[in-house]
């Protein structure tokens, strides 16, 4: 019985550890698509601050730690891709601490985390360089601040924070930011 206590409090941290790693894994070895290496090649690599010129190719959080990334560590596929698993591992985190929140329950945990991190629609943009893996991070996180706090002023400014970051990620999750604050 002691075993089977021990195995349910290591499936959830373990399923999101997997989950990083699979994304990792899928940065080493995915292709550079189009999209990414226009990011890279016309708001990143020139010498111009060009990272600031509005543009629907270009995500500006994304853009400004794609250069942050390629100019400490060169050019390859993990360091265009750094932010995306960054946002990937923020993503994954408050899916895992909103799961955590739901309810006591691993058998309702566990699904809910599997549909949230392992959607093959959420997963894919956890791994380009493209600002969606941000923008969807820092939308989480402001869900997560709201579930786990008592929406005092604090809570409230971490929220509109977490928002204003996941707009700066990717402009069009200005709607969805705006109703998870009126929510």
């Amino acid at each position: 019985m002691e075993f089977r206590r021990y195995y349910s409090q290591l499936i959830l941290p373990c399923t999101a550890l997997f989950a990083f790693l699979w994304a990792i894994a899928r940065a080493c070895v995915q292709s550079i698509t189009i999209d990414e290496a226009d990011t890279y090649l016309v708001y990143v690599a020139r010498h111009d601050p060009s990272h600031w010129e509005a543009s629907s190719n270009n995500h500006v959080l994304n853009s400004l730690l794609i250069r942050l990334f390629t100019s400490v560590f060169g050019v390859s596929h993990l360091s265009v891709r750094a932010p995306a698993l960054l946002g990937a591992a923020i993503y994954i985190g408050a899916a895992y601490l909103l799961c955590r929140k739901l309810t006591p329950q691993l058998r309702v945990q566990w699904p809910v985390f599997v549909c949230l991190v392992y959607n093959p629609f959420i997963f894919d943009h956890l791994v380009a360089a493209r600002g969606y893996a941000l923008a969807l991070a820092f939308l989480m996180c402001s869900l997560a601040i709201a579930a786990y706090s008592r929406l005092d002023a604090a809570a409230c400014a971490l929220c509109s924070v977490c928002a204003g970051l996941s707009f700066a990620a990717n402009f069009s999750f200005a709607f969805v930011n705006a109703f998870a604050l009126l929510a």
